[in-house]
């Protein structure tokens, strides 16, 4: 039976066509509306840590209408992904997703490497032909050898002999002396190739095998150009604070100069960049700690021993980044025109020297030694000794109010009326009112710590006691022809038991510190002039007991 359609049928017939064709034609083809853009990047700033830098980027992007996949490149080759900040300057744009991915390149080399390489292919290539060369001639001798290769004749006349033997010695010479040639080829082409493969040891950049890429997945509703800013932290750069403190006398203040061992090993050659060196380690947990109850109770065999009942709560630490710093003891001279760029800043928290002045700064393990900044600084010289130690004088330079200088940890070269005398270290974390600087030991100055045999007496029994006495002289002489201040040390013996004692003690001069026994002797010595300073002591102990620390 045929049903014939009425008007209703074809109209809902001529929709579901209709609708259908709407629906395809509105799908979605992504081959067609998604859009790949490849971009790189600019660095223009570097904030760097003590351990690991903030890279702060920027680029404008042409996107047109629709979804986009935007692959950003020239970015560093190890990036924190939760570090990673992006914005643009235009609201119509949405970032759908953020993704950091590794590619795999192809080892990509200078042109002053590639000639050494195809060299060194050609060297290999002619060391190869030669061996099969060798190989040839002893092939050769082989068959000369081979009484077969000349037949199996019963009998051969005395002149056929000779004509044999004289052709084999002449083959084999001819073979030989060709082979020695070719050794000696062979030896000086493999000497080239030792040396071609040592520089290409020294020069060749460390090739990466795959590279960093940051990939954004963008809608915009129209064409349209947008700047981008992008920053993320790296682990693979950092800073040292570093300096070189030099004197040129005495009735001279000190000049101190401040530099910065910096260390980029990003895989980014940064180029014309500014640069904010800062003491902040995001390495550091930021949190203050708080305290546990601490818990006391008697152990016994069925109560647990609080192992933790000391132990502070500390947050958890954030991603650790690392960066190899190494120093160099070389003299640096400082270029004035730099300081006009520099800007420190420090808020107690944060201390910061932002350089305005672009640094371009390869890519490479070898630290690169920044200036930063120099200042004249008023010190207070004086010597001291501590003969019982070493029976030299040192010289000393003191600076008050150094809280004020902006410094921080970091090893410090010392000169000394241009001479280069050693390496120190400035440590601010020590809770002193002066920074001292060792300039050296001045051999001008001489001391000496003498042992007084006629006063000094063996020890002697006296009852239960054993009592002895001991005496020592120190000399000082002055070879200048000014005045010198000089600062001695020496010291006491403590008795930590109620039954050893140390009495009738003579240090003339001296001010003694009943805490530790430490003598300190401050004198005036004139030119050329020479003092002798007393210590003596008598010491008593039972005759039964050994004394620790004598």
């Amino acid at each position: 039976m045929m049903i014939k359609p009425n008007k209703l049928t074809l109209s809902l017939f001529t929709l579901s066509i209709i609708s259908a064709s709407n629906a395809l034609a509105n799908e979605p083809d992504s081959a067609e509306l998604t859009k790949t853009l490849y971009q790189d990047i600019k660095l223009n700033q570097a904030t760097i840590f003590l351990r690991g830098a903030e890279l702060e980027n920027s680029t404008t992007l042409n996107l047109p209408a629709g979804q986009s996949e935007v692959i950003l490149s020239n970015v560093a080759d190890n990036l924190d992904p939760r570090s990673l900040s992006i914005s643009l300057d235009n609201d119509d744009v949405i970032i759908n997703t953020i993704n950091v991915k590794k590619i795999p390149i192809a080892p990509s080399y200078p042109p002053e490497i590639a000639v050494l390489m195809e060299k060194q292919k050609d060297i290999n290539k002619q060391i190869e032909e030669l061996n099969i060369n060798i190989n040839v001639g002893d092939e050769q001798i082989a068959l000369l050898k081979d009484k077969s290769f000349f037949g199996y004749g019963d009998t051969q006349t005395l002149e056929q002999s000779s004509q044999k033997f004289d052709f084999i010695s002449q083959k084999m010479t001819s073979i030989l002396n060709q082979q020695k040639a070719t050794r000696e080829e062979i030896a000086e082409l493999t000497e080239q190739l030792e040396e071609l493969t040592r520089k290409l040891e020294i020069d060749m950049p460390v090739i990466a095998k795959e590279k960093t890429q940051i990939v954004l997945s963008v809608g915009t509703s129209k064409n349209i150009t947008s700047k981008m800013q992008i920053s993320y932290i790296t682990p693979d750069a950092g800073w040292s604070p570093a300096y070189d403190i030099r004197s040129q006398g005495m009735d001279k203040p000190i000049l101190l100069t401040y530099k910065a061992d910096v260390i980029q090993n990003t895989g980014l050659n940064w180029d014309k960049v500014k640069l904010v060196l800062t003491s902040t380690n995001p390495s550091l947990n930021i949190t203050a700690p708080t305290l546990s109850p601490w818990y006391l109770s008697l152990y016994n065999d069925n109560a647990k021993f609080r192992k933790d009942s000391m132990r502070m709560v500390m947050p958890a630490p954030v991603a650790v980044m690392s960066a190899e710093v190494s120093s160099r003891a070389q003299e640096e001279k400082m270029n004035k025109g730099v300081t006009r760029y520099v800007t420190t800043n420090n808020n107690g928290i944060n201390l910061s020297h932002a350089i305005a002045l672009p640094y371009t700064l390869k890519n490479s393990t070898e630290p690169n030694t920044l200036v930063i900044n120099q200042k004249e600084i008023t010190a207070d010289y004086h010597y001291l000794s501590t003969p019982k130690l070493v029976e030299e004088v040192y010289l000393q330079a003191e600076i008050k109010d150094w809280e004020n200088l902006n410094l921080l940890n970091g090893r410090a070269n010392i000169y000394y009326m241009n001479s280069f005398v050693g390496n120190s270290y400035i440590n601010t974390d020590e809770l002193v009112e002066l920074l001292s600087i060792p300039l050296g030991i001045d051999k001008n100055i001489q001391i000496s710590r003498i042992n007084n045999e006629k006063i000094r007496k063996e020890p002697i029994f006296i009852g239960t006691t054993i009592e002895q006495k001991e005496s020592y002289t120190i000399k000082v002489r002055n070879t200048y022809n000014t005045p010198v201040k000089v600062t001695i040390y020496d010291q006491l013996p403590l008795s930590q038991e109620n039954n050893i004692n140390v009495t009738n003690a003579d240090y003339k001069d001296g001010v003694l510190d009943k805490d530790t026994g430490e003598i300190e002797w401050n004198i005036m010595l004139g030119a050329k002039q020479e003092k002798s300073l007393p210590l003596n002591y008598t010491l008593s102990y039972p005759k039964n007991r050994q004394v620790m620390g004598l």
